[in-house]
């Protein structure tokens, strides 16, 4: 798919599902704290592969539309994904768990429902 504002919205509801895949992988595990995540080889693979399908589709959008996303964009996903994806077994999951709670926050998900899509995407 093309890299255009039209396309904006389709990339920002493939995140805000894989943010709430993250919340529900953090229910479903029981991650209430990063020592949880420490605990669970699955979820850690689970979550790598979620920050990393996030950040492969934020490269799809446009820089006018990533540059409403402040909040989004402080998140270091390309360290965490790159490290995710080529040096998994270097990975520290206490920052990888600090990005997921991050990205599932409200602050995050209101940013991206409520700013974004009437700005971008009409």
């Amino acid at each position: 798919m093309e890299k255009n504002a039209e396309n904006d919205k389709i990339y920002i509801e493939k995140i805000l599902k894989y943010i709430d895949l993250l919340k529900e992988a953090f229910e479903h595990f029981g991650i209430k704290k990063s020592d949880d995540l420490m605990d669970s080889e699955l979820a850690q693979l689970t979550v790598s592969q979620l920050i990393t399908n996030i950040y492969e589709t934020r490269k799809n959008i446009t820089d006018e539309t990533l540059g409403i996303l402040t909040g989004f964009n402080k998140l270091k996903l390309a360290g965490a994904r790159n490290i995710a994806s080529h040096d998994y077994e270097n990975l520290n999951f206490y920052i990888v768990y600090d990005i997921c709670k991050k990205l599932i926050s409200v602050t995050i998900g209101e940013e991206l429902e409520n700013e974004l899509e009437p700005e971008c995407c009409d």
